[in-house]
């Protein structure tokens, strides 16, 4: 199974309370902001690797929860349920032929995912006021998820289901696996409170987020 071309950015708000006297659980809401690479919009030319190729005007939100388990000074173990919007229109390239092609696609995307985080930096007095009431931390992130894919494009004043139609003759499942890597931070606040912010990148396992990845099948072939 190859990583697809197709991919998404994600940064999130992180909000979470300590629980039990070593606090050792965190758990918490979070909300923030997606974009989306792949086969859909993008600059002028094919295509241009990281964030290079995203539109800043289609950036949308995400929402989620976790839980997280601190098996160390600098390690833990943290479960994390998402649900990100992702949008790109063909209508926003400067690219000739992709705005020409005049896609366009959204996706609401369900990911549930598992992940190792490092932290690299520990303050835990900030500011040395001797009272030890706040903390900050940095930490790297990786892991494994599993996400649910539904693109779906405009036409004649609604959204469609683009799964079901098969328009390029292949069929693709549902559900697909990502590669979750990022960086984060968090300030701690009386060792109960946390607030930080992360930013994430998906690889994923499937390269039909947006519904593209090869040619469209020819109209004779389709029932």
């Amino acid at each position: 199974m190859r990583i697809a071309k197709t991919l998404f950015l994600v940064s999130l708000l992180f909000l979470a309370t300590g629980l039990k006297a070593q606090y050792v659980w965190d758990f918490g809401a979070k909300i923030g902001a997606t974009n989306y690479l792949g086969d859909i919009g993008g600059g002028a030319g094919t295509a241009r690797p990281f964030i290079y190729d995203m539109k800043l005007e289609q950036t949308k939100f995400s929402l989620g929860a976790s839980a997280r388990y601190f098996f160390g000074n600098k390690t833990a173990v943290a479960l994390h349920f998402t649900h990100v919007r992702l949008k790109g229109e063909d209508a926003l390239s400067e690219n000739p032929e992709r705005y020409s092609r005049n896609l366009s696609f959204r996706n609401d995307v369900l990911e549930l995912s598992t992940r190792l985080e490092y932290y690299f930096i520990e303050i835990n007095d900030v500011g040395r006021t001797w009272r030890y009431k706040l903390s900050f931390s940095m930490f790297l992130w990786g892991g494994v998820g599993a996400f649910y894919n539904n693109p779906k494009g405009y036409y004649e004043g609604e959204w469609v289901a683009l799964r079901p139609l098969a328009t390029e003759g292949t069929n693709y499942g549902a559900f697909a696996f990502c590669a979750p890597a990022g960086i984060g931070l968090h300030y701690r606040y009386n060792k109960r409170h946390l607030i930080g912010f992360e930013a994430g990148w998906r690889f994923t396992m499937s390269d039909y987020i947006d519904d593209v990845s090869g040619f469209y099948a020819n109209p004779d072939d389709f029932s």
